[in-house]
């Protein structure tokens, strides 16, 4: 607040003080009611009526005749109680004359000072009524100069807002970029990587092909060995059976005794119990059966099964164990002559089930 507020404040306050203490002070004269004194009219005999009384105090008296003075002169000396009586009333008169001229100035008095405060409190509520128009003059102005510093401060806020404001979209702007180049960087990284997997994983398939494909003709190389042997052994297993010899010329003594020991045998084996379906009487499986010299089997040998089709495939297992139990039901074969035992120590019989 600076000092033409101050002033103008302090004007307002004691204006309204002033005010206050006027009608306060009127308030409390106006419950006296001045009631003017009743006047006493007094009759005076004699020479004490011509006393000093206030013109005030007194009615107006008419001039003695000539005729009552020289009657009051001629009067006898025996009236002098009546005029002690008569100046003790006139003084009696004179004292409540004065008293009632007292009360008279006093009363002039009281509504002297009455007018001048009532005056004082005019001149004071005009004071006031000045003050207070000053005060809210200042005041307004105060306003004035507040408004005006709050929008400067209001400005000068919207100034700092605005400069947060831009400093704010340049750092999102820079995250904004700094998140761009990080994506950007995460993404070539990311295609680097799937780049390199790739081409690991090209690379792995090349050498898993290759070694697939190594494994493969390995296989197949000793798959195509084993049927080699196997043929060569089947081979010399019929030669042995028919009775070639080096010579590569049939023992035709061996063939008959081998025929005949194998139509025995076969005779004796009953398969039974296999599997049945679609195309089962196509599987054939062939036996290399290995006796002993009292008809016994030593071991089965060589299975092998042939006419498979997509129908008979989930037979081919089970049909096989059917035959090869069959075969060791029949066991020991009797009816071999001992003295072939070399021809029909080892046959090789084709069997096919429900045929």
């Amino acid at each position: 607040m600076d000092r033409a507020e101050k002033i103008g404040l302090g004007s307002a306050v004691g204006g309204h003080a002033v005010l206050i203490a006027a009608l306060a002070f009127g308030l409390m004269n106006a419950a006296d009611v001045i009631v003017p004194p009743e006047p006493i009219t007094v009759s005076l005999v004699g020479e004490e009526a011509l006393l000093d009384t206030p013109d005030s105090a007194a009615p107006a008296m008419a001039a003695p005749l000539p005729e009552e003075l020289a009657a009051s002169d001629s009067a006898p000396p025996d009236n002098a109680a009546e005029l002690a009586e008569a100046q003790a009333a006139e003084q009696a008169a004179q004292a409540a004359a004065a008293e009632a001229a007292a009360d008279r100035k006093a009363e002039s008095d009281a509504a002297d000072a009455a007018q001048r405060k009532q005056d004082e409190a005019v001149a004071a509520t005009a004071a006031a009524t000045k003050a207070k128009a000053d005060a809210a003059k200042v005041s307004a102005t105060a306003a004035e100069k507040q408004r005006a510093r709050d929008a400067v401060a209001k400005a000068e806020q919207a100034k700092r807002d605005a400069a947060a404001a831009l400093q704010r979209k340049k750092q999102q702007a820079e995250q904004s970029k700094l998140a761009d180049a990080k994506r950007k960087a995460a993404a070539e990284a990311a295609r680097i990587k799937a780049t390199a997997t790739a081409k690991a994983r090209a690379e792995a398939l090349k050498k898993q092909t290759a070694l697939d494909a190594k494994n493969k003709a390995a296989k197949t190389a000793a798959a195509a060995a084993k049927a080699k042997a196997d043929a060569k052994r089947r081979k010399e297993l019929e030669d042995a059976v028919n009775g070639v010899g080096k010579d590569d010329k049939p023992n035709v003594a061996n063939v008959a005794a081998t025929k005949k020991a194998k139509a025995k045998i076969g005779n004796q084996i009953a398969i039974s119990g296999c599997p049945n379906g679609i195309d089962v009487e196509k599987i054939t499986t062939t036996v290399t059966i290995r006796l002993n010299a009292n008809g016994s089997i030593a071991s089965l040998e060589s299975v092998s099964q042939t006419g498979r089709t997509e129908s008979n495939a989930p037979q081919f297992e089970p049909t096989k164990r059917c035959v090869l139990q069959s075969i060791r039901n029949a066991a020991p074969f009797r009816g071999l002559e001992v003295d072939d035992y070399e021809s029909w120590k080892s046959i090789r019989i084709g069997f096919r089930a429900n045929g």
